[in-house]
This record gives C-alpha cells, sequence and structure tokens, in this order.
C-alpha cells in the first residue's frame, strides 16, 4: 500500500514551508499542522498515511501526537523530529511506537528513506495481514455441522481459545487439523495479530523455518543469515500453528 497522504506537524513555519514543498514535488497529498490540536482535527476528518510530527510543539510534546494516532482504527505511520537528539529519547520515541526518528537539520534525502521505509512497511503489513488470515475469509474457518460431535468440537474450541494453553490437535492428514487450528486463533483475543504457520520437518538443532511472514523486529542473535528465527523468539510468537511435530525428535 502506497503513501498518498501526508501531515506535517512543525511549529516553524521555514521547516513546515520546506517539509510541505519537497513532499508535494515527490507527488503527496499533503496537509499542515502548527499545534497538536490541529493535527488531531485533520486526523479526525481523513484517513492519512504517514505523519512527520515534531517532538516539541506549542501544546505538547509531538508523542501526544503519535497516541493519538494509534487510537484510530487505520493508524498512520508517525516519523517523529527534533532538534534535541539523545539515544535516551530516541529509544523511548521507538519505544511509543514511533515508526522512525529524524534529527534536524536532515537531509531531502532522509526524508525520501523515511518515505520509501513507510511503503515497504505498509505492502508488508499487507502481506502479513493476508497471511495471518490464510487468504480466506473468516467464514471459510468456521466448522460447519450440527451433528452432537461437531458441536462437541466447536465448544472445545471456544473453551480453549479463552485460554493461552498450548493446544495439540491430533489426527489423520486432511481430517482438517489446520482448519481446527485457524478456529482457535479467529475465536482467540489474539486473531489481530498474525497467524505463524511453522514447518516442522526441516528441523535442525535450535532452528525452525516460519513459512509465513512475520511483522515483529527481532534481536539479531536470534534471527541466521538465511532468514530463520530461533526457538526462543518463536515461542514468544502471539500465535504459532506448527504442523507435522510427530517428526520431533
Amino acid at each position: 500500500m502506497a503513501i498518498e497522504k501526508i501531515i506535517v506537524l512543525e511549529d516553524e513555519a521555514i521547516i513546515r514551508k520546506h517539509l510541505t514543498e519537497l513532499l508535494q514535488r515527490r507527488n503527496f497529498l499533503v496537509a499542515q499542522a502548527d499545534s497538536i490540536a490541529k493535527a488531531r482535527q485533520l486526523i479526525d476528518k481523513d484517513d492519512f498515511d504517514l505523519v512527520f510530527a515534531d517532538v516539541r510543539l506549542p501544546d505538547g510534546a509531538g508523542t501526544e501526537i503519535l497516541d493519538y494516532c494509534q487510537q484510530k482504527p487505520n493508524a498512520p505511520l508517525v516519523a517523529l523530529m527534533t532538534a534535541y537528539a539523545s539515544v535516551e529519547s530516541a529509544v523511548e520515541c521507538m519505544k511509543g511506537g514511533a515508526f522512525d526518528y529524524l534529527i534536524k537539520p536532515f537531509s531531502d534525502e532522509q526524508v525520501d528513506i523515511v518515505i520509501k521505509k513507510a511503503t515497504e512497511f505498509n505492502q508488508l503489513l499487507k502481506v502479513n495481514q493476508h497471511l495471518s488470515s490464510g487468504g480466506t475469509s473468516d467464514e471459510e474457518h468456521v466448522i460447519l455441522g450440527n451433528s452432537p460431535a461437531i458441536e462437541q468440537l466447536n465448544d472445545l474450541i471456544r473453551k480453549v481459545a479463552r485460554t493461552q494453553a498450548t493446544v495439540l490437535i491430533q489426527g489423520e492428514s486432511g481430517t482438517g487439523k489446520e482448519l481446527v487450528s485457524r478456529a482457535i486463533y479467529k475465536s482467540s483475543t489474539r486473531s489481530k495479530q498474525p497467524f505463524i504457520t511453522v514447518i516442522v520437518p526441516p528441523y535442525q538443532k535450535t532452528w525452525l523455518r516460519v513459512s509465513s511472514l512475520v511483522m515483529k523486529r527481532e534481536p539479531s542473535r536470534e534471527r541466521s543469515h538465511d532468514g530463520r528465527v530461533g526457538l526462543n523468539w518463536l515461542m514468544a510468537a502471539p500465535f504459532c500453528w506448527m504442523r507435522s511435530v510427530r517428526s520431533l525428535p
């Protein structure tokens, strides 16, 4: 999903004007705000893809607009800007959910990099959402039937979905084990987070290959050079479906 509409939240007129004109030359639709209050009004009226927000504003901190954006269904990405750079402030901003962090004065090329990263992130997020749903509609994950056995199975799925328990699903090939796992996932509190499928047969010591796209920053020590993730990281995943666990040693 491409970046189209951007808010420039900056109280310094020169910086706001320069950044706005730069983005307009890149063919983006740009709205300007010099305060958090005005930025909130813009966000309430329309959906935006990206916000460049100054950390220090007349009516508060830029992190306030970050918190406000995160409450929206289609939350825009937020890149914070500051002339008072420090490692501590950068870490706090990223922990608070900021997509990126620009230090003033920044170049046009740095702005372009942020936009490129935001575009790639949105595209990956869209793919991840598709993979999380298995590429199908919610209705296709419903186990249909009115027999006592099916009703008992659906009742058990609802009970298990409310817990944090690890579930072992057994059955012959083709009997619908993955359908049951997705039904549990859809009924759980983690249904908005990624559904991660793991193929167990390639198991090698401490590594497993993840077949679905995972949208989470992982420590470098938990990722191999060929894109595989370590077991410690994998076990922290919100919902993980491990196929063919009988292949585990």
